[in-house]
């Protein structure tokens, strides 16, 4: 995170870091680093938006996390920032990820082999 003193990052500038945050998702403490650029967002006056929220859903997404990215979607709600085609599809990329859902899957193309 830039020190206080320095320039104001812009809006793109906090997406294009969170969207390259949560392609690193398998790494331990992505998240956390995504949540804490997140709250100096907000700190330093610079609002999300839905852009921002799907990137902070992106890793709940690849894990198959449908709570977390739930609860992401609620935290967007809450902001007041609108249920799009883009939310949406990362919310439904969690219940397919999910493991039993992908089990279900991996199953089913087995039985076709």
């Amino acid at each position: 995170a830039m020190g206080q003193g320095g320039p104001r990052p812009s809006l793109d500038d906090y997406n294009m870091t969170l969207g390259a945050l949560s392609l690193c998702y398998e790494e331990a403490d992505a998240g956390d680093r995504m949540r804490a650029l997140v709250e100096e967002m907000v700190e330093r006056g610079v609002r999300p938006d839905v852009r921002s929220f799907a990137h902070l859903m992106t890793p709940c997404a690849l894990a198959g996390d449908v709570d977390g990215a739930q609860a992401v979607l609620e935290e967007a709600a809450e902001t007041k920032i609108p249920l799009d085609a883009h939310l949406a599809s990362t919310l439904a990329k969690a219940y397919v990820r999910r493991a039993p859902t992908a089990a279900a899957v991996d199953d089913a193309v087995a039985a076709l082999r």
